[in-house]
């Protein structure tokens, strides 16, 4: 069961922010939902155009090219070969904070089946995001998106959002709220072993 999101297809914002309670069989979780107009975001940020309705499953993934959190430059289309995961979060995001370490655990547990996670941090400066990671312990690889430019692109309403990309580079589905280790492994096992039926988890618990 996942939270309803903003009617506002425009940009998102991440100033205004409401919390919306969502009742899951693991107990009470939330979905931080962006809605509004945030200073520095208006449409002179250079970057891709977003088109609504385009980051559904069946569709190929937005290329990007970003920065991480130590300086390397990552272009999604060089990933090309590898199941991906890209997960939308912030620090002040306290769903977040819950599955952060599951998906630290899984990018251990899935780094010999080529799984890459990339964690899409939503418009914090370098410097509170990597005490954010040292205060957990997490080594996940971070892409910085200071003036929320890939939220636009791939059309994030909530915190957090994961979108679920196979070797092939097209989406297969989009969760929305907080991922545990079982629907870590189910995504990833849909991934690994795709083929027809594959898609349908889109269908499933929190997927879009």
């Amino acid at each position: 069961m996942s939270a309803p999101l903003s009617a506002n297809r425009g940009r998102p914002a991440l100033a205004t922010l409401l919390a919306l309670g969502l009742f899951t069989s693991l107990g009470l979780a939330a979905l931080i939902v962006l809605g509004g107009e945030q200073p520095g975001r208006g449409t002179s940020v250079a970057g891709p155009t977003p088109i609504v309705g385009q980051v559904a499953p069946g569709q190929p993934a937005p290329d990007f090219t970003a920065t991480t959190l130590n300086g390397e430059t990552i272009r999604l289309s060089d990933l090309r070969g590898h199941p991906v995961a890209l997960n939308f979060w912030a620090t002040w995001c306290g769903p977040c904070r819950l599955e952060m370490p599951e998906l630290e655990a899984a990018q251990s547990r899935y780094r010999e089946a080529g799984l890459v996670i990339l964690t899409i941090n939503a418009g914090e400066d370098a410097e509170k995001v990597q005490a954010y990671l040292d205060e957990l312990g997490l080594t996940l690889t971070v892409v910085l998106d200071p003036q929320g430019t890939l939220l636009d692109l791939y059309e994030v309403r909530a915190l957090p959002t994961t979108v679920w990309i196979d070797e092939e580079g097209f989406i297969r589905a989009e969760h929305l709220g907080p991922l545990d280790a079982a629907l870590i492994d189910r995504y990833v096992g849909e991934l690994l072993g795709f083929g027809a039926a594959a898609s349908t988890i889109a269908n499933g618990v929190g997927g879009r």
